[in-house]
């Protein structure tokens, strides 16, 4: 399993890559305003619907009931579920996307009340998010292909596909020059991402020799399963979405670019959890879906399973959290410092980046942890605890964001996956599907003595430099490139010079069937 967490992983590198310039080109060309704040409103809605009906629930509840298909009938009786789920999907996404389209000014409302006030701002993001709604459909389609390919152990190619995303933003953005309104390009090149997408997913399913076939929609007993995986697996997996949808919808009451500092930040933030937690659940979900049953057996195996994800998480995830809490204002100053990006958009970035760093490991284990109860089909447990934890954040925000404003709505991010994250690990030790050991407590605490070093290290270097000399308003862009690199470089090597003093070997992170 590490070689394809390490595909996915690099496919996942690759378009966040991408993701990082469109960005870049983004701050560079529109900066924080109140036409980024719209877009990224508008883009936020049928992105919360992808992440609830493709990526999240449905990719959840689909990927257990096509494995055990495949394992207990024959190619006939596959092929007769893909196909009704394809049709049934279809059906669904497209009259969202119509009542969508249709109901644009309530579906703002909705969302971001708070803008209604200012006519032109609302007026632009519902026609942008006309625009937009149709990405829903394809971007469905090329879930339901994406998670066939993966049950059939081809990763790479769905790894990659959000890369034409990006790189169609990116083409919209230069060509944004020749339209009289220019952020409409953005709109229109996500949807024209949305098709490239679905495209390439498509040519990949053809090349491993699968197909779906448009069928009369009838009543299946796999579609049934999914529907009702799908109903309490939307809270669980969609949490984290709904979480910033709440805090989107409080953050349109504070300032203008209060929307445009959280989106940089959460892009920022949302890197390092798609390269480790996204790409180890992709990968275990499968394995762990071949294990349903609850016998000690399987109990022990999912337990080993689980222990390496957890492990695998927190050896780049807790550096990658202290990486970029600590070096928030000198990545958002070499990605974002430039035309339309100024010092204040960088201060309040930085700040809300902080906020949402802090509850990033929590958010990586919560996808890891989630995944394993998807896996034995059993969703509704998540499901629960995910209200509880989005209670909380509702709570925490009202809280704390007259404090703090927009940063004390990533904090209530933060908190509430602390809350999630621990809750979904009681009850898996409880349930005996992790054990703890103390090679595990051995393993983790070497890892947070090797945090320790990198903080000395990233905190000595800050001491004995003046960092506003290589990051400031009078630095060339490949000065802090360079520099940056260089730090990043620095506190890795210090990491993992430690975790190698410390007796730990990168064999260990093969998967084994025991630890």
């Amino acid at each position: 399993m590490l070689k394809q967490s390490i595909l996915v992983s690099i496919a996942t590198l690759l378009s966040r890559i991408a993701g990082l310039v469109r960005d870049i080109f983004m701050a560079s060309f529109f900066g924080a305003s109140l036409l980024t704040d719209a877009f990224f409103l508008a883009f936020r809605i049928p992105n919360f619907l992808r992440r609830i009906l493709a990526e999240g629930s449905f990719t959840q509840a689909f990927v257990p009931v096509l494995k055990e298909t495949k394992l207990k009938y024959d190619q006939i009786q596959v092929q007769l579920l893909i196909n009704q789920t394809f049709i049934w999907l279809s059906i669904i996404t497209f009259s969202i996307c119509v009542a969508g389209i249709f109901f644009s000014p309530v579906v703002v409302n909705l969302y971001a009340y708070g803008i209604s006030g200012n006519s032109y701002q609302y007026d632009i993001t519902v026609s942008m998010l006309r625009i937009m709604f149709p990405y829903l459909f394809c971007i469905s389609i090329t879930a339901l292909f994406s998670s066939i390919a993966n049950s059939y152990g081809h990763f790479f190619a769905a790894a990659l596909n959000p890369l034409w995303l990006n790189i169609s933003m990116i083409l919209g953005m230069i060509l944004s020059i020749y339209f009289e309104i220019p952020i409409y390009t953005l709109a229109w090149s996500v949807l024209i991402g949305g098709l490239l997408q679905l495209l390439f997913i498509g040519l990949e399913i053809k090349r491993i020799g699968l197909s779906v076939q448009i069928e009369k929609p009838r009543k299946h007993q796999g579609v049934i399963r999914i529907l009702k995986l799908i109903i309490p697996t939307i809270l669980a997996t969609s949490v984290m979405q709904i979480n910033l949808l709440i805090n989107l919808q409080i953050a349109s009451f504070l300032p203008n670019k209060s929307i445009s500092w959280l989106s940089y930040a959460d892009r920022l933030m949302s890197l390092p959890w798609a390269l480790i937690a996204v790409a180890v659940s992709t990968v275990i979900l499968p394995s762990l879906s071949s294990l349903k049953d609850s016998n000690d057996s399987n109990k022990g195996s999912v337990n080993d399973i689980l222990i390496w994800a957890i492990e695998l998480v927190f050896l780049f995830g807790i550096p990658a959290s202290v990486g970029l809490f600590l070096l928030s204002d000198q990545i958002i100053s070499t990605l974002f410092y430039y035309g339309e990006f100024t010092i204040y958009d960088i201060d309040n970035t930085s700040k809300a980046l902080m906020a949402y760093t802090l509850g990033l490991p929590f958010l990586m284990l919560v996808k890891i942890f989630a995944t394993g109860f998807f896996s034995q089909q059993n969703s509704l447990i998540v499901a629960k605890i995910s209200i509880f934890s989005i209670l909380c954040n509702i709570v925490s925000s009202l809280l704390l964001f007259s404090i703090l404003q927009h940063v004390g709505l990533a904090l209530s991010n933060s908190i509430a996956a602390f809350i999630n994250s621990s809750l979904l690990f009681i009850l898996l030790v409880q349930r005996g599907y992790i054990i703890i050991s103390k090679e595990l407590i051995l393993r983790l605490t070497r890892i947070f003595i090797s945090s320790l070093a990198m903080i000395a290290t990233i905190m000595t270097i800050s001491y004995l430099f003046d960092l506003s000399v290589f990051f400031g308003s009078e630095s060339i862009w490949w000065e802090r490139i360079v520099f940056l690199s260089g730090y990043i470089f620095i506190a890795a090597i210090s990491y993992f010079l430690i975790m190698f003093s410390l007796g730990w070997k990168a064999s260990k992170l093969k998967y084994k069937s025991s630890y």
